[in-house]
């Protein structure tokens, strides 16, 4: 192939990204022309929202009451795994394992006095707390026993 007709081949195949490009921008615009008369769809629903698997058990529920809203995530054999709290004086985030649990795996709070992060280690046993507020920080590391190592 010689060099006439390598600029041939090139110029032929800008001519068609050329097409390409003027087809897909033609196509975006008529998508957005063809919805912009239609008013979006508002679904409204009443808390709680509760999703259930085929056997009944709870899978997702949000849930809004006293001015805190929060969101649950369960597993397959209806245990709850992740729990997202959200209100007017703070957040949380606690995923466990199992809720069964009394204490979970991870407990992440922030508060308008601060914030914490809890890890508890196998059976519940307290792990690591880390704490942050306006007068300053702390890490606390746990033994088995539950005493402080530091």
């Amino acid at each position: 192939m010689d060099t006439e007709q390598r600029i041939n081949a090139l110029e032929r195949q800008v001519r068609q990204f050329r097409i390409l490009c003027g087809v897909i921008a033609l196509t975006a615009l008529a998508a957005v022309l063809a919805g912009a008369d239609k008013p979006p769809q508002v679904t409204t629903l009443k808390a709680p929202l509760r999703v259930v698997d085929e056997k009944g058990n709870s899978v997702f529920v949000i849930n809004s009451e006293d001015g805190e809203s929060q969101a649950y995530l369960y597993g397959a054999n209806g245990k709850g795994l992740t729990v997202l709290n959200a209100g007017p004086d703070g957040s949380g985030l606690v995923v466990s394992g199992n809720l069964k649990n009394e204490n979970p795996d991870i407990t992440l709070i922030t508060t308008t006095d601060g914030s914490a992060l809890l890890m508890n280690g196998p059976k519940s046993k307290k792990g690591v707390e880390v704490a942050a507020s306006a007068e300053g920080g702390d890490i606390s590391v746990y033994d088995a026993k539950g005493a402080t190592k530091r």
